[in-house]
């Protein structure tokens, strides 16, 4: 700042008192001193306020999961494949095209007959049972198989097979029952045994006019039974050591029992061979 010109040419320092204007001059320049200070020592502008610190996520700590017992569903059988293959030679084909000659008693409850190219087994009154034995086969070890299905039928009337048929008409016999059970019995000695007593298995196919197919591997002491071509069960018996094939009807409390039969078929066991 030209203070000095300033001084020189404003009135007020123009006296004749030389004293004072020096005083004034000296008052002036230490104002202006600390004006300037002043203005220097002005607190600087607030700054922003930093950004706050990225406080990191919180860790989720998932509880440890307690493991569960793994429910393991019932196996369903499968099925045996190509038993036929490894048989011996074919003993009996029937396909009812024509009568073969089986052979039922004569009884006023009940008959026999082919329709359609099957075999029909009947009765008619509760509690009863009627067979039908084909009459020139009498085999020990075999694989006998048959196509059936119920027409007349209600809850425990069973339906199936006989095997190792002896001359009185004892044997084995292998049945479906109308609600859709399995059983295997012995009719030896004037009684009935339970060798495999009434069991569901997801091999039967239920219900009225639905076929199934019944099959039996006896060889020696020990029977293997398949239902649609699934194992389901295998007993261990010496009764009878041969005998005759056969179908069977039974009713129970209903009284009213009808099953078609179907290609009929027995394959011979192929002996083992000896070391």
């Amino acid at each position: 700042m030209a203070l000095v010109p300033f001084f020189h040419e404003s009135p007020l320092f123009n006296t004749k008192y030389p004293i004072i204007r020096h005083v004034l001059i000296i008052g002036l320049l230490l104002g202006a001193f600390f004006l300037s200070g002043c203005a220097g020592s002005q607190p600087p502008p607030n700054p922003s306020p930093p950004p706050p610190s990225l406080t990191p996520s919180p860790t989720i700590a998932f509880p440890t999961l307690i493991p569960t017992p793994t429910i393991t569903p019932e196996p369903i059988p499968t099925a045996t494949p190509d038993l036929i293959s490894g048989f011996g030679e074919l003993m009996l084909l029937d396909t009812f095209q024509e009568d073969s000659g089986w052979v039922s008693p004569d009884v006023d409850f009940g008959g026999t007959g082919i329709i359609d190219e099957r075999f029909s087994l009947a009765v008619r009154q509760p509690s009863s049972f009627l067979t039908a034995t084909y009459p020139d086969l009498i085999a020990d070890n075999f694989y006998y198989e048959v196509k059936t299905r119920a027409e007349v039928c209600s809850l425990d009337d069973e339906y199936g097979i006989l095997f190792r048929i002896n001359p009185d008409m004892e044997h084995y016999r292998f049945t479906l029952t109308c609600d859709g059970d399995a059983r295997v019995s012995r009719n030896f000695g004037g009684g009935e045994a339970a060798l495999v007593p009434k069991t569901k298995t997801n091999a039967v196919l239920p219900g009225l006019l639905v076929e199934n197919k019944l099959g039996v591997l006896v060889v020696d002491d020990y029977f293997t039974f398949f239902i649609n071509g699934i194992e389901v069960f295998s007993v261990r018996d010496t009764t009878a050591q041969a005998g005759k094939v056969g179908l069977v009807v039974r009713s129970r409390q209903g009284g009213q029992t009808t099953a078609i039969f179907d290609d009929v078929t027995v394959y011979g066991i192929n002996p083992t061979p000896e070391p």
